[in-house]
């Protein structure tokens, strides 16, 4: 990794640990089918990079799908109560970057057809099913 490269980083971790999470936040993240198998295979499966999560489950269900996977795939985690993070206003997407370096154990899983947003008083079909992935994370 070059220098710059550590700046930028060092950076983003100084900014997270400046803005620390108020309180628990339920968050979504979109993964691929092969990494969704790997979580489900193993126990503590590594995620050095900063996780881009988002609190609205439709954008992660977008990251989420390909044309090849049989379902939409997302994660679903807490980010937790004093927790540095940053909070990316990009598109409406709600992104929330948070440190990286965790390991990821599944708790529980379910497949779902749609969703019923409350807060919007709108439902959304998905295109496939979805697999939500309860994990833990697992800090250092």
């Amino acid at each position: 990794m070059d220098q710059k490269a550590r700046e930028i980083i060092f950076h983003i971790k100084s900014a997270m640990e400046r803005a620390p999470l108020n309180a628990e936040i339920l968050l979504y993240r979109g993964i691929s089918e092969d990494y969704a198998e790997e979580i489900l295979r193993h126990e503590n499966v590594p995620d050095p990079a900063f996780e881009s999560t988002t609190f609205d489950i439709t954008v992660a269900a977008r990251y989420g799908d390909s044309e090849d996977s049989k379902y939409i795939n997302i994660l679903e985690m807490i980010g937790e109560k004093g927790e540095g993070f940053i909070h990316v206003m990009n598109d409406g997407e709600g992104e929330i970057l948070l440190r990286g370096g965790v390991k990821y154990v599944a708790t529980r899983t379910r497949v779902i057809q749609s969703l019923t947003l409350k807060n919007k008083d709108r439902s959304v079909i998905l295109p496939k099913p979805a697999r939500i992935i309860g994990v833990m994370r697992q800090h250092p």
